[in-house]
């Protein structure tokens, strides 16, 4: 099974924005954390459930800032919402690919690069011959 591939940069919500703390986050700017848990929950429990219904619940449950998007305690947050409860964080790398190696699912957090000048989530769910 793969997770879905919903991009927060899809136009059909990418603008889309609620109330958070410091202002108004959108989807296509803010929204890597819920869209990542999304194509989970979407693949696994809840087939209807998109990215706007997980950011509006991590807006209205204050997992959500304007300057920095989901707090990391908004991912097992949302899972957990979305009926996901076997959810373990780490940031041990060797758990990370431990858990990719057995044919889990990681949400991964990564720092500055390319794509982000902070940080940015991202899925991550196959391992194979040394590549993620």
């Amino acid at each position: 099974m793969k997770p879905n591939f919903y991009k927060q940069i899809d136009p059909k919500w990418s603008s889309y924005s609620c109330y958070a703390e410091g202002g108004y986050p959108t989807i296509g700017g803010d929204g890597c954390g819920p869209t990542s848990c999304a194509n989970v929950i979407s693949a696994t429990t809840h087939p209807s459930w998109k990215p706007p219904k997980l950011f509006k619940w991590a807006c209205k449950h204050g997992y959500m800032t304007a300057e920095s998007g989901l707090y990391w305690s908004g991912i097992k947050a949302i899972l957990q919402y979305g009926g996901i409860t076997d959810v373990e964080q780490t940031s041990d790398k060797a758990k990370v690919l431990e858990a990719l190696k057995r044919g889990y699912w990681v949400i991964g957090l990564v720092g500055p690069s390319r794509w982000t000048s902070g940080g940015h989530f991202i899925l991550l769910y196959e391992y194979h011959k040394g590549n993620v």
